[in-house]
């Protein structure tokens, strides 16, 4: 056999050995792209839950504060029909101590309606944080419910590399 013929059939192994070799990368390659397809596909139902749960709590959230403000609305307008009531008693009475005892007739009055007030408020705000944990409890369960499970790896885990079992020479003093 000549050098050249040695030589061509060397080129010619080592050129396959690459070819199988690269075609062997290219197919690992493509399995890996084949897993992250799969994974990313995966989080469509997550994304699709949490935008669902995203407008549901954006509506929650405009209708208690249209009702929190229309309760405002309506205590600000009762805190100014007290005054008015209380204005016209003070210009009716015909003596201080009808004035004083119609200011203490609308200090009860007042008490009264003031915890009305907040306990409506309370009661809307109860509410709302009612509707938003069952919001939230719903999403989480179905974000357990949709997560992917991880696959056991084909491979084996990687081990540390282990140390040498020489023992180091020990440094004594000498005396």
């Amino acid at each position: 056999m000549s050098i050249a013929e040695t030589v061509f059939g060397n080129t010619t192994d080592a050129g396959e050995r690459i070819a199988a070799q690269a075609a062997r990368a290219a197919g690992f390659a493509r399995a890996g792209a084949d897993r992250a397809a799969g994974r990313v596909a995966a989080v469509y139902g997550p994304v699709d839950l949490i935008t669902e749960a995203s407008l549901k709590l954006s509506a929650l959230s405009h209708q208690y504060t249209s009702r929190l403000l229309s309760r405002q609305g309506a205590m600000l307008k009762g805190g100014l029909e007290e005054v008015e009531r209380r204005l016209q008693r003070l210009a009716r009475a015909g003596s201080l101590r009808q004035a004083v005892a119609g200011q203490v007739e609308d200090w009860h009055g007042l008490h009264a309606r003031l915890f009305g007030n907040v306990r409506e408020t309370w009661a809307i705000v109860a509410e709302a944080g009612r509707d938003v944990t069952r919001l939230a409890t719903a999403t989480y369960a179905g974000l357990l419910q949709a997560s992917p499970r991880p696959r056991a790896s084909a491979r084996p885990p990687r081990k540390a590399p282990t140390r040498s079992a020489r023992k180091a020479k020990s440094r004594r003093r000498a005396a």
